[in-house]
């Protein structure tokens, strides 16, 4: 729909980004490995479990996140957050980018499978973290260069 500023458009923008972010971290990664639930892993919330897709998807989602704050995927090259970010302070654009580098790496090379079985190993803990510093990044750098705020809560169902 139509947004009476573009300022509403990019908060809704960066809302969306944010909240695949949050969910990478929280629902893929932590909630599986018991962080939602006393520290007691709960296998069966693990996403695409029988399939074994989880570190999959993981994965792509966090490749998602990537192309969207870039504007680019394969060959093609778009407006992404990296623009808006890019105007304001340059130099916060690369540090973005290592993060969410460093934590696809650790998704692709580092996380163990099946996820399911392997959720109390500290490899997973380790490359949780990096989804972490991925979340930090969004919440405080470019939230603030955006002046733009966290509408969703995570148990709103985004």
């Amino acid at each position: 729909g139509a947004y009476p500023t573009l300022h509403d458009a990019v908060s809704v923008f960066y809302n969306t980004v944010f909240g695949a972010t949050e969910a990478i971290k929280v629902r893929k990664i932590g909630t599986p490995q018991g962080r939602e639930n006393a520290g007691m892993p709960q296998p069966d919330a693990t996403e695409s479990r029988v399939s074994d897709a989880s570190v999959d998807d993981m994965v792509f989602a966090m490749r998602a996140v990537r192309s969207v704050f870039t504007g680019r995927r394969g060959e093609r090259d778009g407006l992404g957050l990296e623009d808006a970010i890019a105007e304001l302070r340059p130099d916060a654009v690369p540090d973005v980018l290592a993060r969410l580098d460093t934590s696809i790496a650790a998704l692709e090379s580092r996380m163990p499978r099946p996820y399911d079985e392997h959720l109390a190993d500290p490899v997973v803990e380790e490359v949780y973290q990096t989804t972490v510093a991925v979340v930090r990044v969004m919440s405080t750098d470019v939230e603030a260069l955006l002046s733009v705020t966290v509408t969703f809560t995570d148990n709103d169902g985004d």
